[in-house]
């Protein structure tokens, strides 16, 4: 564990249950001067892992920062290509991907009335499974339907750190880093 708290909880639920905690790489004994180390690098594990995730963070703000795409799948009607090469990473971009765009296109012209009148999200949704269009696989919902008209991304602006990764909470505003897509 890289949390102290959880850890402590842990080896005294094992302890409990009869069952000691062996450790291959912090072997510290199993007396009481032992668990007192055992402690004492739980804290520092825990420092570490905090500090490491401040250090990921930063990068992961950078690389957005300079247009890059962090790892996550990139939203529906588009993929990610290469850009460039540093040391052993890759830096990637999104770019258009034509086959589902087509279907993005579609529901853009269908909400806003292009050819007729505007349809709905729920009778966009159903318009395209009736037809077999799927969204990677999956049906349409009118959830997925009202994203893709939402989402500024499709706009040519998508949005990083919008959210706590750990707890889902929105971030303020200022926050966000913000990327020019196709």
């Amino acid at each position: 564990s890289r949390d102290t708290l959880h850890s402590e909880l842990y080896v005294r639920k094992l302890a409990k249950a009869g069952v000691q905690l062996v450790s291959i790489t912090q072997d510290v004994g199993a007396d009481a001067s032992g668990e007192f180390i055992r402690k004492i690098l739980n804290v520092f594990d825990e420092h570490q892992s905090r500090e490491n995730a401040k250090h990921v963070h930063r990068a992961t703000l950078e690389n957005a920062r300079q247009g890059f795409w962090n790892g996550s799948k990139p939203p529906y009607g588009y993929g990610l290509t290469i850009r460039e090469r540093r040391g052993n990473r890759d830096k990637k971009v999104l770019v258009i991907d034509e086959g589902e765009a087509r279907v993005v296109r579609q529901i853009f012209d269908m909400a806003t009335g292009k050819n007729g009148h505007p349809v709905g999200v729920k009778a966009i949704a159903v318009h395209l499974n009736e037809r077999g269009i799927t969204r990677r696989g999956h049906r349409f919902s009118t959830g997925s339907v009202h994203d893709i008209l939402t989402t500024t991304t499709y706009h040519g602006r998508h949005w990083f750190n919008r959210f706590d990764s750990r707890n889902r909470v929105p971030r303020p505003p200022s926050q966000w880093v913000g990327m020019d897509v196709p």
